[in-house]
């Protein structure tokens, strides 16, 4: 029997790969995603004590990234070997992991960059006339640096990402999602660093025109270093993540032992932001958007959120099971409301462990069990410390519940006074109720605006063949409307009626005398008249002609045309659409008006209101007679 071959036996030989082949590799792991590449670039120009960073993307960064800074720059003599591996200034012994303060430490990133890129650097560092241009290619320059203008700092221009590794680049197929990412990564280091460095980042994708993105990619994000963290919040993940922020703190005090230990005994500080639970409502289960800081690192940490979701959860038990890990992604696709929590931590550097990622996303530290523990049980006992910040009771009070009875009177109809003898709504169809109906007092409704109804007011009940319909009352149109109602909008409308007469009461001396058991108990029951009408009374109680006293005095009409000519129409549509909410005080209350609540100041509204009454019916209030 024959024996093998030698080359089928033997076992493949090891050889040693080539050095491209080794840089592409580690490049494919530093670079994993256009934001890979933004966040390196963003801290080297951190490391380079830069005050303002301005992040210029294209296709979402697969086109072109440019990421410009204002710091210390780059000395020219650095630049040749500046994109080959290996090569920092921020680390020279092993032994300097351990007290390392800067985010750079292997001096990968540009050199990764340089080999999945088109890179070009511009800089000039500080104290010199002109800046230093450069172009690289494999970590290789492919000329020399050149002089040309520039502002102080440096700019990183990357082009084609992924040009040469096709699968990674037909992988990363969707602009949006990309631009996504890199203003995510953007909007957490600029509220970490709110206060010292600020932020610009832009889509540079023509919207319109020829070469237009065919779906628009994202929207502009600009912040600057004398804003506050809440602005940040507020500019970068809206308003309503700013909405009720409480501020925490190593400083502040904890009466909690496994807190005193952390902070006294291991070195730990912290701070950030919570969101109250208190703004959580019964619609939909809460999600947690944890932003987190490990000495200045963006970092994830399963464990660190696993302690501020258990803390919350100790507030929020009936949702306990729905702020676990496992239901994270449901929570995120749901529409219920989200709690923002953006926590710093800053560990000894002795502690710390930073070199066991190959983005950096991740750090290991000693002591992790008590750190963790020290984070949940100081976040739970200052939310519980802090949960009477904000109470907000709302009680849901329905029309059955509010006795809206007709209260018994010992008073006779006859013996009420006739002034305001007005016959209820049987013919209106907006108030469609009968003289036999009980008539609901003023402040046992539960009204919020005027245009309101009742489903009641569109039932068309039997009438008895005994009760004969009763004649309509004889101030008021049979057809209704805005315009002949009291409404939020009166003043308005009395300044739009000027010079406009009213010709509605011309049978009213032959029709008023009629009905005399039917009368209210208060002139609020009901819709009003017009306020001219309402206002013009004789001295027997009765509604006068509607004979108007001509005004011709100047002043009085220089009042008026100045009242004409500083009407807002935005203002009295405003005003027409106003729902009321409820009093915040005395003089506060809240409106809604269409999807935005609003606070209404009484007091000039009040005033503008009387003084416009004044000024439209001047010398024709008629006169009213306080009857004993």
């Amino acid at each position: 029997m024959s024996e093998p071959p030698a080359s089928v036996t033997e076992p493949p030989r090891i050889q040693v790969l080539p050095a491209d082949v080794v840089n592409r590799i580690a490049a494919g792991e530093v670079i994993q995603r256009p934001c890979n590449a933004v966040k390196e670039l963003i801290e080297n120009s951190l490391d380079a004590r830069s005050t303002m960073i301005q992040v210029n993307l294209r296709e979402g960064g697969l086109k072109m990234i440019q990421v410009q800074d204002n710091g210390h720059g780059i000395q020219p003599t650095d630049l040749p070997i500046l994109c080959e591996r290996f090569t920092t200034s921020k680390l020279k012994e092993f032994e300097d992991l351990s007290h390392l303060v800067t985010f750079g430490f292997r001096g990968e990133a540009l050199a990764s960059l340089s080999y999945v890129a088109r890179l070009s650097v511009t800089t000039r560092p500080a104290g010199r006339s002109c800046a230093y241009r450069a172009e690289y290619s494999e970590g290789k320059l492919t000329a020399a640096p050149r002089v040309c203008a520039g502002n102080p700092g440096t700019s990183i221009h990357a082009e084609d990402l992924f040009r040469n590794v096709p699968i990674r680049r037909d992988a990363l197929k969707s602009p949006r999602e990309e631009f996504v990412r890199i203003a995510e990564i953007v909007a957490r280091y600029s509220l970490h660093y709110a206060g010292k460095c600020g932020f610009f980042l832009r889509s540079l994708d023509r919207r319109t025109g020829v070469g237009a993105s065919p779906t628009p990619i994202g929207g502009d994000l600009r912040t600057t270093k004398d804003w506050t963290k809440v602005d940040v919040v507020r500019a970068a993940f809206g308003q309503r993540a700013a909405a009720d922020l409480l501020p925490i703190s190593h400083d502040q005090h904890f009466d909690v032992s496994s807190v005193r230990l952390a902070v006294d005994r291991l070195g730990l500080k912290f701070e950030g932001l919570l969101s109250n639970p208190s703004q959580v409502t019964s619609e939909g289960s809460p999600s947690i958007q944890l932003v987190l800081f490990v000495n200045n690192r963006l970092v994830e940490c399963a464990s660190i959120k696993r302690a501020v979701e258990a803390a919350y959860a100790a507030l929020l038990p009936h949702r306990a099971a729905q702020l676990c890990i496992g239901q994270a992604r449901a929570s995120a696709a749901s529409s219920a409301a989200s709690l923002f929590v953006y926590l710093s931590l800053e560990l000894p550097t002795t502690s710390l462990d930073v070199n066991v990622h190959p983005t950096k996303a991740q750090v290991h530290f000693l002591h992790e069990d008590e750190v963790i523990t020290c984070v949940r049980d100081a976040i739970e006992h200052f939310l519980l410390r802090s949960s009477g910040s904000r109470s907000l009771s709302i009680h849901s009070l329905s029309l059955k519940d509010v006795g809206c009875t007709r209260e018994p009177s010992s008073t006779p109809p006859s013996s009420l006074p006739k002034q305001s003898r007005l016959e209820p709504f049987s013919q209106r169809p907006g108030g469609c109720v009968s003289s036999a109906s009980p008539i609901c007092r003023p402040e046992r409704l539960v009204r919020t605006d005027v245009r309101a109804q009742r489903l009641e007011a569109f039932l068309n009940r039997p009438q008895p063949l005994a009760e004969k319909p009763r004649p309509p009352s004889p101030d008021v149109e049979s057809d209704s409307g805005d315009d002949n109602s009291v409404s939020a909008d009166s003043p308005h409308r009395t300044r739009d009626k000027f010079h406009a007469s009213t010709p509605r009461a011309e049978s009213t001396s032959s029709q008023n005398t009629t009905s005399e058991d039917n009368y209210l108990q208060t002139s609020d029951s009901v819709k009003s008249p017009d306020v001219i009408s309402r206002l013009n009374m004789s001295k027997t109680g009765k509604l006068a002609g509607n004979k108007r006293r001509p005004v011709l005095l100047e002043s009085v009409l220089t009042m008026r045309e100045a009242i004409e000519a500083r009407a807002s129409v935005d203002a009295r549509s405003l005003l027409r659409e106003c729902v009321f909410v409820g009093c915040v005080s005395r003089s506060n209350c809240l409106v809604q008006q269409s999807t935005n609540l609003l606070l209404m100041r009484l007091h000039p509204l009040v005033k503008e209101l009387f003084y416009q009454l004044l000024v439209a019916n001047f010398a024709n209030h008629g006169e009213v007679s306080a009857l004993s």
